[in-house]
């Protein structure tokens, strides 16, 4: 006759440790695609060639942005409008498309430099970031841009390129670099604060009736990465930036209007304080969650049915009336009777009344020499006053019937 070996109990489809690493890898994707989700403006690397500071084509004003840094000037860029954080800064704002008044008073600081477009530009075809140049802007593009918050303003490009001798509004001059049609503006409202050698407005103040300062760039090359590149031109583009700041204020530059912008969401403030806090209990007790459950001792507890069937159940009810009345003490001398008539009848084999139960099983102690008996124990429970003694003398009965029935067989 051959044996036959037992077969082996497989081990599942799955190993536990590669069961916890794909839950590892599922929660750790799942928060980072809210995170990523909340912070996705900021994650934007604005590398796509246009006016604006986060972009570092020719046109671009990341040069700006990073000279100043060095310089150790305090340079934010701007992505949500109406930050506390503008009314104490100068705000400096890049349009591309016509501004609003309401785009401005969102976007305005303590002080506020629009820097007007000069050149039209396309990506280039070859480099990412770079920008190929087709035309300028002609002045009536440029009135279109600003018509609703400086109307009436008047945009002239001089021809030819060279360096530019600037006059200030302080009077101290300086020579920029080499400028290629230099972009200037007049009209109404306006208070020059940088002129060029003939006398035109490069930079400007404009009065439109409020009380915070609003000034107007007209040729950008003096603070874009184009203009960077040059060293006269550079510091004449930071001495205008000088000139606006007050008592060494920040500096945002804004780039909502280049729609680059964040807004406030309930998502992001999870991950803000001061509700960053919160965020990091709930994950934290989330995860302890998880590892008590992963780790619990022995099998789970099978589900019980809302209102249980059978005798037990009805006994257990009944004894939640008893203990809801508080008449345990009670039951004493009916548990001693019960406990005889059971005893008496198991012993002779016929059911006996209390008295004649009783004094058989008096009889039956004192032959066998088992004590207390019966009468002494029924006394006991008869006379118990609390449910702490009941319990006592319903043991002693219960431990009496056993003894007893170990005896008389």
């Amino acid at each position: 006759m051959t044996a036959v070996a037992p077969a082996r109990r497989g081990g599942g489809g799955f190993s536990p440790m590669v069961m916890l690493a794909v839950i590892l890898v599922g929660v750790f994707s799942f928060a980072a695609f809210f995170t990523l989700s909340a912070f996705a403006p900021e994650l934007t690397t604005g590398r796509d060639g246009r006016a604006h500071a986060l972009s570092t084509s020719a046109v671009g004003f990341a040069g700006v942005v990073r000279l100043e840094r060095v310089r150790g000037v305090d340079v934010s860029i701007g992505r949500q409008p109406m930050d506390p954080a503008r009314l104490e800064s100068l705000v400096v704002l890049t349009p591309e498309n016509p501004i609003s008044i309401e785009e401005l008073d969102d976007a305005a600081g303590s002080a506020t430099l629009v820097v007007l477009p000069k050149w039209a530009v396309g990506p280039h075809p070859t480099h990412r970031g770079w920008v190929s140049r087709y035309s300028q802007y002609d002045d009536g593009s440029l009135g279109v841009l600003i018509n609703e918050i400086a109307p009436g303003v008047v945009f002239a490009q001089a021809e030819g390129e060279g360096a530019v001798r600037l006059s200030y509004r302080d009077k101290t001059t300086r020579t920029s670099g080499r400028i290629e049609r230099l972009q200037t503006i007049s009209g109404p409202n306006l208070t020059p604060m940088v002129t060029d050698g003939s006398g035109r407005t490069v930079l400007a103040r404009f009065d439109r009736g409020g009380f915070l300062p609003i000034y107007i760039l007209a040729d950008p090359d003096f603070l874009n990465t184009l203009g960077m590149g040059d060293r006269n031109t550079a510091q004449a583009g930071l001495a205008m930036l000088d000139q606006m700041r007050v008592e060494n204020e920040p500096i945002i530059f804004d780039v909502t209007l280049n729609g680059l912008g964040a807004s406030r969401s309930a998502l992001r403030l999870a991950f803000e304080p001061p509700f960053l806090g919160a965020t990091l209990g709930l994950a934290i007790g989330a995860g302890l969650l998880g590892w008590r459950a992963a780790a619990r001792f022995g099998p789970a507890a099978p589900a019980r049915r809302a209102i249980a069937l059978g005798k037990a159940a009805l006994a257990d009810n009944s004894a939640a009336l008893i203990r809801l009345a508080r008449r345990e003490q009670r039951m004493g001398a009916g548990y001693a009777r019960l406990i005889a008539g059971d005893l008496a009848e198991l012993i002779s084999g016929s059911r006996k009344s209390d008295e004649e139960a009783a004094a058989l099983l008096n009889r039956l102690a004192g032959i066998h020499g088992v004590t207390p008996n019966y009468t002494q124990l029924e006394a006991e429970a008869a006379n118990a006053k609390t449910p702490h003694q009941m319990l006592e003398a319903a043991r002693k009965l219960h431990a009496w019937k056993e003894e007893m029935t170990r005896a008389t067989r």
